[in-house]
């Protein structure tokens, strides 16, 4: 069973637009054309379709995303764990700014009253 194009990006929940792009870099091609030239999408594709948007929310990008899929170098299991690590590496970085800032705050509270006070001096 083949489907065009608007009915799969209907069925996905996402636009034309999106699955011509997916086209356009080579991530998703349709499987066949229609006498008038319409995409037409084989259940393969819906489900190549159905790993991309997974991966994309994922947080992987579209090249990643394309690379995977082609080379298939990692196992899905490891891609997401690859992922998992480099979210909890963001996270602790995160976190180590965020606690530098607070352990300013005092510091800069103060010295931003000093500094904002009209009877205040900074260079006598």
């Amino acid at each position: 069973m083949l489907i065009q194009v608007g009915e799969l990006a209907k069925r996905a929940g996402i636009t034309v637009r999106t699955l011509h792009h997916y086209e356009q870099t080579g991530l998703l091609l349709p499987s066949a054309r229609s006498a008038a030239g319409y995409r037409l999408y084989n259940l393969a594709d819906v489900q190549r379709l159905h790993m991309i948007q997974t991966l994309a929310k994922a947080g992987l990008e579209l090249a990643e995303i394309r690379d995977f899929l082609e080379q298939e170098s990692l196992s899905l299991t490891e891609l997401l764990d690859a992922q998992i690590t480099l979210w909890i590496n963001s996270c602790a970085a995160y976190i180590r700014c965020a606690t530098a800032w607070w352990s300013c705050g005092p510091g800069l509270s103060t010295m931003r009253r000093r500094i904002w006070n009209p009877g205040y001096r900074l260079w006598s």
